[in-house]
């Protein structure tokens, strides 16, 4: 629905490809970084509460800037999304490849437990097996 070549006119005939580049870069910005708005009835006033589903993710944001382009022409490939998806993992730091995805949601005890938990329970064993941070088609299952 949001896709803006499909704006103007729905008839006209449009590459499905750069298409699906908008519709993927979309779902990831409305479902997991982008800010949602929640009314909620606390009587007798309408309270609106404003979260991001997880807080950081923010490295994705130039890439989906490009992949969500209002001009489909000036999109990138899906090849291309590729190679710079790789480029922004490489120069992430290590810690930042392993940490946790952090929910806005929770609460400071809530986060402080669950970084605990992530640092010296889920880490070392992922370190200890091998386990690339990032997943790669060429890794073997283990």
């Amino acid at each position: 629905k949001s896709v803006p070549e499909y704006n103007a006119d729905f008839n006209i005939p449009r590459n499905p490809y750069l298409t699906d580049i908008y519709n993927v870069a979309n779902l990831i910005r409305e479902d997991l970084i982008e800010v949602i708005q929640i009314s909620v009835l606390i009587y007798p006033f309408i309270s609106h509460c404003y979260f991001q589903c997880y807080s950081n993710l923010g490295f994705l944001d130039k890439l989906l800037t490009s992949m969500t382009d209002p001009t489909p022409e000036q999109r990138p490939t899906m090849e291309q999304v590729v190679v710079d998806f790789n480029k922004i993992i490489l120069s992430l730091p290590f810690w930042r490849l392993r940490s946790r995805l952090v929910a806005r949601q929770d609460t400071a005890s809530v986060n402080f437990f669950k970084d605990i938990h992530h640092i010296f329970y889920r880490t070392p064993a992922h370190l200890l097996h091998g386990r690339r941070a990032v997943p790669c088609p060429n890794d073997s299952k283990s």
